[in-house]
C-alpha cells in the first residue's frame, strides 16, 4: 500500500504542478495581451495627440500667413501708399501731412491684421533711400535696390542681413 500511496502522492504533484503550471501561463499570456493592448492604445493615443498639435501649428501657421498676405494686399491697393509712391519715383519732396498719413495707414493695416505675432509692416520703394514702418520713418545711408532682392520666404533674419546693411535702426527682426 505504500508504493500504492507514493505513486498517488507523486501522480497528485505532477497533475497539480500541470495545473499551476497552465494557470501560470494562462496567466502570462493574459497579461502579455492587456499590456501590448495598453501599448498600442497608448501609442495610438500619442499619435493623435501629436496630429492635433501639428495640425494647430499648421493651422496658426496659415492664419499668419493669411493675415500677412491681407496686410501686404491691402498696402499694395492703398491710395495713400500709391501717391507717395509716385511722389517718391517723380523725386518731388514728400508732404509731411501725407507721410503722416501713410505711417497711420501702415499702422491701421497692422492692427487690422487681427495676428498678434505680426510685430512690425515695414515698407520699403525701390531705388529710394527711406523705409517706413508703422511707428517711424528709417532713413538709410544708401538707396534699396529691390530689382533683384531675394529672401527666403520663412527666414530667421533682420533688414540689415536681408539688404547687406549695418544700420541701428534696422535691427528689429521677427522670427517667422
Amino acid at each position: 500500500m505504500n508504493a500504492m500511496e507514493a505513486r498517488k502522492s507523486r501522480f497528485f504533484k505532477n497533475m497539480f504542478l500541470s495545473y499551476c503550471l497552465i494557470i501560470i501561463l494562462s496567466f502570462l499570456i493574459y497579461s502579455v495581451t492587456v499590456i501590448y493592448e495598453a501599448a498600442k492604445v497608448k501609442e495610438n493615443q500619442a499619435v493623435k495627440y501629436y496630429e492635433t498639435k501639428a495640425q494647430a501649428f499648421a493651422n496658426g501657421m496659415d492664419q499668419q500667413i493669411y493675415s500677412a498676405q491681407n496686410i501686404i494686399t491691402n498696402l499694395n491697393n492703398s491710395s495713400l501708399i500709391n501717391k507717395l509712391y509716385m511722389t517718391v519715383q517723380m523725386q518731388s519732396p514728400v508732404d509731411s501731412y501725407l507721410l503722416y498719413q501713410v505711417l497711420n495707414d501702415i499702422r491701421y493695416q497692422k492692427t487690422a491684421g487681427d495676428d498678434f505675432n505680426i510685430s512690425d509692416v515695414v515698407l520699403m520703394m525701390n531705388n529710394y533711400n527711406k523705409v517706413y514702418t508703422s511707428d517711424e520713418v528709417i532713413h538709410l545711408s544708401d538707396r534699396i535696390d529691390l530689382s533683384e532682392w531675394k529672401t527666403d520666404r520663412l527666414a530667421i533674419t533682420d533688414l540689415n542681413t536681408s539688404l547687406n546693411m549695418n544700420n541701428s535702426q534696422l535691427t528689429f527682426s521677427k522670427n517667422i
